[in-house]
């Protein structure tokens, strides 16, 4: 998967292992920590990149692709294909973002108590910090729900994606540096791609590589 080569299949079989690692290893076996929510998001989105036409682009699959067609004289295979799978990428992600928030809407999230329990952990111990924390956390808490259902709907709607995407990226940054978050942040970030018009992300890297827009894109 990370050089590209029989990309597809590569992505099914360490989709399947992983998919395998959650929901057995992890829901029916009972280790907890293989079934949590940013192991899911990785699980489902390797399997599901199977049925994306990863691998005609930026991959040793492309780069033998090229050369084969040069051998036989034919013309360079095209980067094109059916995204449709990609679609279910961002759909996982707003499903994790509404029914992270609809978890969250209970008083024990919106009245600070699950806030202040981990930052307490981390950071003061046995010392609380004072009245000012605990408004703190309420604030924080609100805020999370409100972002977390404005993400979830927003990030589809293009005129609101780039400024959503900032904002989302901000949120991630401050969860991977203040709580053990670890890779659910990145991979979050990346699947922000995924609500992008594919044809925009085309010309993006197209521009950071010095090609030209062509006419009609």
């Amino acid at each position: 998967m990370v050089v590209g080569w029989y990309s597809r299949g590569a992505c099914l079989v360490s989709g399947l292992v992983t998919v395998w690692m959650v929901f057995v290893v992890g829901q029916q076996d009972g280790m907890e920590s293989w079934a949590h929510h940013h192991t899911t998001f990785l699980a489902v989105v390797t399997f599901v990149l199977a049925f994306t036409p990863c691998g005609r682009s930026f991959s040793l699959d492309r780069w033998l692709a090229i050369r084969r067609a040069e051998r036989n004289g034919t013309e360079w295979p095209t980067e094109w294909g059916n995204v449709w799978a990609v679609r279910l990428v961002a759909l996982q992600l707003s499903a994790i973002y509404f029914w992270g928030a609809f978890d969250k809407m209970r008083w024990a999230v919106l009245g600070g108590d699950r806030i202040e329990q981990p930052l307490m952990y981390l950071y003061f111990g046995s010392d609380y910090p004072g009245v000012w924390f605990h408004w703190m956390a309420v604030a924080l808490a609100w805020a999370t729900v409100c972002l977390e259902c404005t993400l979830a709907v927003g990030l589809w709607i293009p005129r609101f994606q780039r400024r959503l995407m900032l904002v989302g990226i901000l949120f991630h940054g401050m969860l991977y540096y203040t709580l053990p978050v670890t890779v659910f942040s990145v991979s979050t970030v990346l699947a922000y791609l995924t609500y992008v018009h594919p044809n925009t992300v085309h010309q993006a890297v197209g521009r950071l590589l010095g090609i030209p827009k062509k006419a009609g894109e």
